[in-house]
């Protein structure tokens, strides 16, 4: 051998220990390339990505393990050439990958998603990109690139497409804030409900839609839950751009990120406005309805009828929105007031007499039930009509009185 000095190692010739060292070297070099391409290999499996190499001149064509491994082939048993390659092309997809190669040779770059059908029949997605390279007179001499299948993330993708339409398209209103409660995202349905655009309200604190009507603490312990990694439920009374209060349904939450940690706040609001009135109208009518059997119910029924009809009307008055109260005889030759209360009272005296046009119109509603008319006086409603329209009367609302053995309210 030769020592680092030059000097030949003692029974060797100086051509045999150059010969040994050089063989020395090509181990060291071949064991390194092994080592190499086991590292290469394997980053190719952790990342799923594999490489190409297809030479222009021949129309060979190289794949790495991975790339078979993708293609579902067994490393090493590739038939290398681009139509073994088109094989596993799949059919509705060869009009992508045929421009893609031919834009490629005109010197872009080749960027591609296509779909495949591995050696087992299953379909995948594989995003290829391909570069050609050129010796030093410009010919092209062969192409290089990468394989990555995308099923997966092209899954994902889908699925965010198809979550993002439908908070795009819901009714109710969806929006997002960061830890400080700043807006980084609403969908339409809550500028439909707010009135605030995208760019009026991303990027301002979610204080702009606060009505003022709760008390201390309240939006605290709204966010403390959030942040709890809870999901908040309730009513809230928030303000539109135009200055309107309304109630909602809001349902708030902790967006978390890969590791869990709680990175933003999404909130879903549901205008319950008209619901809360009806309810409230609903048991509003309720009671009073109540309030006036309750009161009938105690009424003497040996008592007169004009002593009657001055409690009724007593309770009616006390009723939500009800100015006057009346009660009407309803004879079939005649009617007349038998009794008055409220605003117009001191216009409208008991045995005052209905007008007989008036009277049939009564009759005949009153078989149906309770009723609402719009108040217009009649043709031969006299003075007594237009005195009541003088009043601002505009609307009159009649329920019949029943007489069958007990007093009830129709």
């Amino acid at each position: 051998m030769i020592r680092e000095s030059g000097e030949a190692v003692r029974g060797l010739g100086a051509d045999e220990a150059v010969l040994v060292n050089l063989e020395a070297e090509r181990v060291r070099l071949v064991e390194a390339l092994r080592v190499s391409q086991l590292h290469f290999d394997e980053s190719q499996r952790t990342a799923h990505v594999g490489s190409w190499e297809w030479e222009i001149a021949t129309g060979s064509l190289w794949w790495s393990d991975e790339s078979c491994r993708i293609f579902g082939i067994e490393p090493g048993t590739f038939v290398k050439t681009h139509e073994a390659f088109l094989a596993f092309v799949h059919p509705d997809d060869l009009d992508k990958v045929g421009p893609s190669m031919e834009g490629l040779m005109g010197g872009d770059l080749m960027l591609v998603d296509y779909r495949i059908v591995r050696a087992d029949g299953e379909v995948r997605i594989v995003h290829d990109v391909g570069q050609v390279i050129r010796d030093q007179l410009g010919h092209q001499t062969r192409m290089v690139g990468t394989v990555q299948d995308v099923t997966d993330a092209a899954a994902a993708d889908e699925e965010r497409t198809r979550l993002v339409s439908a908070i795009e398209q819901t009714a109710d209103s969806i929006w997002m804030q960061d830890l400080n409660n700043m807006v980084t995202y609403v969908n339409p349905a809550f500028t439909r409900a707010y009135g605030y655009p995208s760019d009026a309200i991303v990027g301002r604190h979610a204080r702009l839609v606060d009505s003022g009507r709760h008390p201390a603490g309240f939006f605290t312990d709204v966010w403390a839950t959030a942040a709890a990694g809870k999901t908040w439920k309730g009513s809230i009374i928030n303000r539109r751009a135009d200055g309107t209060e309304f109630e909602v349904a809001a349902v708030i939450s902790g967006i978390r990120d890969a590791s869990g940690r709680i990175v933003s706040y999404m909130q879903t609001d549901r205008d319950v406005t008209r619901e809360r009135a009806l309810e409230s109208a609903l048991e509003r009518d309720a009671r009073e309805r109540g309030s006036i059997e309750g009161a009938l119910a105690r009424i003497d029924s040996s008592a007169t009828p004009e002593e009657i009809a001055a409690i009724a009307c007593s309770e009616i008055v006390g009723l939500t929105s009800v100015d006057s109260a009346f009660v009407v005889i309803l004879d079939p030759e005649a009617g007349w007031i038998l009794a008055a209360e409220g605003l117009n009272a001191d216009r409208v005296s008991p045995g005052m007499p209905i007008s007989e046009s008036r009277l049939r119109r009564l009759q005949e509603s009153a078989e149906r039930g309770p009723w609402v008319d719009a108040w217009h006086p009649g043709p031969d409603d006299d003075a007594s009509g237009q005195m009541l329209t003088s009043t601002g009367l505009h609307s009159m609302a009649y329920a019949p009185f029943l007489c069958v053995g007990e007093l009830t309210i129709g």
